[in-house]
């Protein structure tokens, strides 16, 4: 198993909505909490936001 560095990560609902489209589930995105889904894999967390404060941090740690 890998080791992962970081246990949480931020994603934009952008992405949760195209993830639910393309498993053939309905739109189902309360815009008002910040839906959060976890790998069974590498039990990382993926915080899902429209907070664009939270993903730019989030892009200048990868650009690093």
């Amino acid at each position: 198993m890998t080791r992962l560095k970081k246990k949480q990560k931020y994603g934009s609902l952008y992405y949760l909505a195209m993830w639910q489209g393309l498993r053939g589930e309905d739109l189902n995105i309360d815009t008002g909490e910040e839906p959060v889904v976890q790998c069974t894999g590498t039990m990382m967390t993926v915080v899902f936001t429209s907070d664009v404060k939270k993903l730019a941090s989030v892009e200048a740690e990868s650009d690093e």
